[in-house]
């Protein structure tokens, strides 16, 4: 990214705002239990065990370092909001792609793959975001589009915590039921 202005610059808020989402989505894994039990809490952490309460764990950290970074870069982040919800979505993505890729395979969750992966994925969605922004013109529509994305996940995973869809992405692991569960939630 040598050469244009900015650039160095975007590249430390991405690699800090990695550092971030990774650190604060750790801490949020605990957040619910902690707060115990809270409704509130619930709408930003994890309430059970199944993978889609854990896709919170990059999500609400993302969006709380982004709205602090955007002041900062929005004159060189060129769609800042829409490469924000496209690699919050490909993070997601990445994600629960690759805990049913190895649960089909060992039967079972694998800690240190499940912490892998969200790394992983959590570095992929900085450096997407990254290229988005050195890669795209200024366009107001992106914009809409990008807000509207992301406060659509919002959205879905404020109201799905409480009105729980009966599909398997949604299932608690070691009880089977949805929605929150009242128990230390470790994985």
């Amino acid at each position: 990214m040598e050469g244009k202005p900015g650039h160095a610059s975007l590249f430390l808020w991405e690699a800090a705002g990695a550092v971030f989402v990774i650190a604060a989505g750790s801490v949020l894994h605990f957040v619910y239990a902690w707060s115990g039990y809270s409704w509130w809490a619930g709408l930003f952490a994890p309430v059970n065990e199944s993978v889609w309460e854990h896709l919170k764990l990059g999500f609400w950290p993302l969006i709380l370092i982004s709205a602090v970074e955007f002041p900062f870069v929005r004159r060189r982040a060129h769609n800042f909001f829409l490469a924000k919800f496209l690699s919050v979505a490909a993070l997601e993505l990445f994600i629960v792609l690759v805990f049913y890729a190895y649960t089909a395979f060992t039967g079972r969750p694998i800690l240190a793959v499940d912490i892998c992966s969200f790394v992983l994925g959590t570095v992929l969605c900085q450096l997407l975001s990254l290229l988005m922004y050195a890669k795209t013109r200024p366009a107001s529509a992106a914009r809409v589009a990008g807000v509207a994305g992301l406060a659509l996940l919002a959205f879905c995973f404020m109201l799905f915590t409480y009105a729980t869809p009966r599909l398997g992405i949604f299932r608690d692991r070691p009880t089977g039921g949805y929605g929150p569960v009242k128990a230390e939630i470790v994985k």
